[in-house]
């Protein structure tokens, strides 16, 4: 990939964007701007080709970039995308009790998040849902460890009190 092989680039590609994706949706909370987002961040990804010089730490750059990507979209525009209930009503007519259930909860998960700061939503997915370590985090967002704990425990009793109060 970094000798401008084609394949080596889709291949890596293929094997990196669930984890992309799943961050920028997450912190974006709407389909269409994490994929955009994703794109982004493999197009800087293909641009930066030779100056990652250590491809072990590939992923962590992967993550910083699309966290960035992800902030600078959010400072475009924050929509707070989540699940129409209508959806999950009509599966819960059609059925599929379990299925509705689970899209109600991630969709009220999804409003909490989006109600957490941009830090602490950043920390929060990457650390808790994602299950990077802490030095991980800290170098995707690019701030100390001892910051991303503090991130990390307010958005985490932010989160509890949010979901306590919707019941």
């Amino acid at each position: 990939w970094q000798h401008g092989d084609a394949e080596a680039f889709e291949s890596l590609v293929e094997q990196l964007h669930v984890s992309a994706y799943r961050v920028a949706l997450r912190l974006l909370g709407d389909r269409q701007d994490a994929e955009d987002a994703v794109q982004e961040t493999f197009w800087r990804l293909y641009r930066a080709g030779t100056t990652i010089r250590d491809p072990e730490r590939l992923a962590g750059w992967l993550y910083r970039t699309t966290v960035n990507v992800a902030r600078n979209r959010q400072k475009q525009r924050w929509r707070g995308h989540t699940m129409p209930l209508e959806h999950a009503e009509r599966l819960k007519t059609d059925g599929d009790a379990d299925a509705a259930r689970t899209l109600l909860l991630r969709d009220e998960l999804q409003r909490a998040l989006a109600q957490l700061g941009t830090k602490e939503r950043e920390a929060l997915v990457l650390r808790d849902i994602e299950g990077l370590e802490i030095a991980e985090v800290a170098a995707a967002m690019g701030i100390f460890e001892v910051t991303v704990r503090t991130h990390l425990s307010r958005a985490r009793l932010k989160m509890r009190e949010i979901l306590h109060a919707r019941g």
